[in-house]
């Protein structure tokens, strides 16, 4: 087996696999969303809500990346994150803060950072 056979094979398993979750997503599930890849990683599309800082008003359809590599054991991952919006969707509770750490507002000034620190020290 060559090289080239190997990572083909790979790349076909991953897309098999892919296809089976977004079927079970579609059909089990009964989820608007769904898993693609892009370069070797994984995303979850579907109408989502818009974040805090956005215009619009309205949920619309988004991309997001999931942080999950495009294997076997990436693919359990994605599936249990996209299931996790899918049932927050479903609930009518989905929220951004719930499930991204990089939309938690952050301090702008590291002077705010020492207030807060040395106040709880000595206070």
């Amino acid at each position: 087996m060559t090289l080239n056979t190997s990572l083909e094979q790979k790349k076909a398993s991953v897309e098999r696999q892919l296809d089976e979750a977004n079927h079970a997503l579609r059909n089990i599930h009964k989820y608007a969303l769904s898993l693609y890849q892009r370069g070797g990683k994984l995303y979850a599309r579907g109408n989502f809500p818009p974040k805090t800082n956005s215009a619009q008003t309205k949920p619309y359809r988004q991309a997001i990346a999931l942080d999950c590599n495009a294997t076997t054991q990436g693919i359990k991952e994605a599936m249990t994150k996209t299931i996790r919006f899918g049932d927050a969707l479903r609930n009518e509770n989905f929220n951004w803060l719930n499930f991204f750490e990089e939309d938690q507002p952050k301090e702008k000034a590291v002077g705010v950072w020492w207030i807060r620190l040395l106040g709880q020290k000595w206070v």
